[in-house]
């Protein structure tokens, strides 16, 4: 069992890993502030990435970390929250009677399916849905990201965050001597 939560722990990290502006600028986008974002760890980014895509599909809950990863947990919400994401950033690939049903398990079943056909890998089953695995809807949510972040290519904020990147980089050196 520990060295299964060790390998899913360093793949978490390797799918993580683009989740910052030098490699996805686009972050720009879910910030007023982008130094609000520099700090975050992925996870909250994540987070803040879902919200962002949650309140432009009119889903009426945003979620917080704590709240997110304890539901996920307990496997409460959840579904609901991936089926309007996922209608959110790739209507074309659902199925309408996704947000319509009211058993967790085949709502579940509905959001693989259409994860499916975006191209996401199956890290999750639906029973992982239903029941919470944190790392493994964690896996889930960065694969969503991966495949089709609904973030716009907007060259302004590219450039910014080019700039800001390379500014922290100066500081660096800066500070070194």
């Amino acid at each position: 069992m520990g060295l299964i939560s060790q390998m899913i722990k360093k793949h978490h990290i390797q799918l993580l890993a683009d989740l910052n502006l030098k490699k996805t600028p686009q972050l720009l986008e879910l910030v007023d502030d982008s130094k609000k974002l520099m700090g975050l760890p992925p996870e909250k980014v994540l987070l803040k990435w879902m919200n962002f895509q949650l309140k432009k599909a009119g889903y009426k809950i945003l979620l917080s970390y704590v709240w997110y990863w304890s539901k996920v947990r307990e496997g409460l919400c959840i579904g609901e929250a991936y089926a309007h994401l996922l209608n959110a950033l790739a209507p074309e690939h659902g199925n309408a009677s996704t947000l319509d049903t009211k058993d967790p398990t085949e709502r579940a079943i509905l959001i693989l399916e259409h994860a499916e056909r975006m191209d996401c890998k199956r890290y999750v089953t639906s029973k992982d849905i239903v029941k919470g695995s944190t790392n493994l809807n964690l896996a889930f949510v960065v694969q969503i990201f991966q495949q089709s972040n609904g973030l716009s290519m907007d060259t302004k904020n590219m450039f910014f965050a080019k700039m800001m990147m390379d500014d922290a980089q100066t500081s660096r050196e800066e500070r070194c001597f």
